[in-house]
C-alpha cells in the first residue's frame, strides 16, 4: 500500500506491460500500488525527480479494481516536472491530483511512454500539506508462475507489499480484483 505522505522508490524495468491509461498512446511496463486514504480531499502523486526517476513516466489512478476500475485522472508529461532524461528541459515526469474519498481504494499506476522503463521516485503529497518523510523500498525480482484458465485473470501480489500485477485475462464478470 502506499503511505499517506512520502516517497516511495520503485522499478518498472523488469516489470509486463498489463495496464493501460487514456492519455498513453503506447504504454510500457508498469506498476500498480493500491491507496486507501483516511481523509477525502485532493491528493498529489507525482514522479518528478531528475536524479532517480529515469524513464519518461505516466501516471494514471484507477478506482475500486486494478484492472477494469475506472479511471480518475490520467497524465503524461508535465512542464517543470523532470527526469534524468529532460534536465535541461524538465516535461517528462508526471504529476496528478485526485480528488480521493476517504476509504475508498484506489490504485496508483507509475507506467511507461512509448515502452520506457526504469527506476522512479513516486511521491505522495496529502491533501493542503507538503511531505518530509522518506520511505526507500528495495527492490527484488521475484518469478512467479500461474497457470491461467481461459476467459480468467489473475492478480498476483509482490511478496515484498505493495506491488499489484494484474495479468491477461478476464474473470466472469469481466474484473480483475487486486487484493
Amino acid at each position: 500500500d502506499l503511505p499517506e505522505s512520502g516517497v516511495v522508490a520503485g522499478v518498472t524495468t523488469d516489470m509486463t506491460d498489463t495496464l493501460r491509461g487514456a492519455c498513453q498512446n503506447t504504454p510500457g511496463p508498469d506498476v500498480a500500488y493500491r491507496f486507501r486514504p483516511s481523509r477525502s480531499g485532493l491528493w498529489t502523486f507525482e514522479t518528478c525527480d531528475t536524479v532517480n526517476t529515469t524513464f519518461d513516466t505516466v501516471l494514471y489512478v484507477k478506482e475500486d479494481q486494478c484492472g477494469t476500475g475506472v479511471e480518475r485522472v490520467c497524465n503524461d508529461d508535465v512542464p517543470g516536472c523532470g527526469t534524468t532524461t529532460d534536465i535541461a528541459n524538465p516535461h517528462r515526469g508526471s504529476r496528478i491530483t485526485l480528488n480521493a474519498v476517504a476509504g475508498r481504494t484506489y490504485y496508483v499506476i507509475v507506467d511507461g511512454y512509448n515502452g520506457k522503463r526504469g527506476a522512479f521516485r513516486l511521491k505522495v503529497l496529502p491533501p493542503g500539506g507538503s511531505t518530509t518523510t522518506t520511505t526507500t523500498t528495495t527492490t527484488t525480482t521475484t518469478t512467479t508462475t500461474a497457470t491461467i484458465p481461459i476467459g480468467r485473470a489473475a492478480c498476483i501480489r509482490d511478496p515484498t507489499g505493495g506491488i499489484f500485477r494484474c495479468y491477461t485475462g478476464v474473470q466472469a464478470d469481466g474484473t480483475c480484483v487486486c487484493r
